[in-house]
């Protein structure tokens, strides 16, 4: 099993020396037999999007010291890849919305933005993947039952959020939105949807598979395709935008540029919110080394970021984006 475990790591490690450049979180080790060094994050260090949602279903996982070590050191070492992600997305939220404002789409202006997105879904794609197996051979068959189950149950949530026409009709509302407005909104809304079922039922083949002896993600969602999906992610939110956009008078206009902004501006600032505590939920006491070195999130503390990453709950990443915004659904679970 160590062995095993090294060779994952140092996989891990290559793929994000190669992918970045030569920085990366985690170094390679000169020797085989030497440990694998994981640079200390800043007070700061936030975790998100899907690292985030792993973190929250290893949370529910009972874990051996030597385990959470491990784990910890892997959410570490995605978590500058999926900022990146987080970062490129922004950044096309931003330029559209400029677009909106002025009442005009112009694709060939964004596509660098478009490119920034599928380069960061790329360079991400490597170390998850690298992750993954990590953790499959990090657990056990009981934990890696429990993980799945944890880590199913979060998905049904963040994909329900997607899909919620509730935030949909909310949208309409505020733009005021008379009757063939709202079906144009509605119907472009709806072209994402069988796109985000497809990747659901992918990733849920994933963590099926998770389950078993043996894993690989490259088999459920191909390395080889990454590019190809994050291009027509972007693609897709940008076409419904468009048809949205349709016969939108100069202050709806305005007002649907300002959610688009808000979209953008909540997803990046939401990282540093302090998380809300569930009141079904209790959180135990932080204290001295314990804060600061923890995992700190609305719904307790975990390994996965243990040595200081802080997270805001599901609701930042999913309901507050979309929430502004639904069709930022369109970016899916990023997987």
């Amino acid at each position: 099993m160590r062995t095993s475990l090294r060779s994952i790591l140092t996989l891990t490690s290559l793929s994000l020396v190669a992918l970045s450049g030569g920085a990366s979180a985690i170094a390679a080790p000169d020797d085989a037999t030497a440990p694998i060094v994981v640079e200390t994050p800043s007070a700061d260090t936030q975790v998100y999007g899907s690292v985030q949602m792993l973190g929250e279903a290893l949370d529910e996982v009972s874990l051996r010291s030597d385990q959470a070590e491990t784990i910890s050191d892997l959410g570490l070492a995605m978590a500058p890849f999926e900022r990146a992600v987080d970062q490129s997305e922004n950044e096309l939220l931003a330029a559209l919305a400029e677009q909106v404002r002025a009442g005009q789409i112009d694709r060939t202006a964004l596509q660098p933005h478009v490119d920034a997105y599928v380069q960061a879904r790329q360079a991400f794609a490597a170390p998850f993947q690298a992750a993954l197996a990590m953790l499959h051979l990090v657990l056990d068959n009981d934990q890696r039952a429990d993980f799945a189950d944890a880590l199913e149950a979060r998905i049904h949530d963040a994909v329900s959020t997607e899909l919620s026409r509730t935030r949909v009709a909310e949208l309409e509302e505020a733009l005021g939105a008379d009757q063939d407005q709202r079906a144009r909104i509605d119907e472009a809304f709806a072209g994402l949807v069988p796109e985000l079922q497809a990747e659901r039922d992918a990733v849920h083949a994933a963590i099926e598979g998770f389950r078993g002896d043996n894993f690989d993600l490259d088999q459920y969602l191909p390395t080889k395709d990454v590019a190809s999906r994050a291009q027509a992610r972007a693609e897709d939110i940008i076409e419904a935008t468009e048809e949205m956009l349709g016969d939108l008078d100069e202050a709806q206009r305005h007002m649907l540029a300002d959610r688009i902004e808000s979209a953008a501006h909540v997803a990046g600032e939401t990282h540093h919110r302090a998380p809300v505590t569930p009141p079904h939920h209790a959180v135990p006491e932080k204290t001295g080394e314990v804060a600061q070195h923890m995992w700190i999130r609305g719904f307790g503390y975990g390994p996965w970021g243990r040595r200081g990453m802080v997270v805001a709950g599901p609701g930042a990443w999913f309901g507050a984006r979309i929430g502004a915004f639904p069709i930022a659904a369109g970016w899916g679970l990023g997987w």
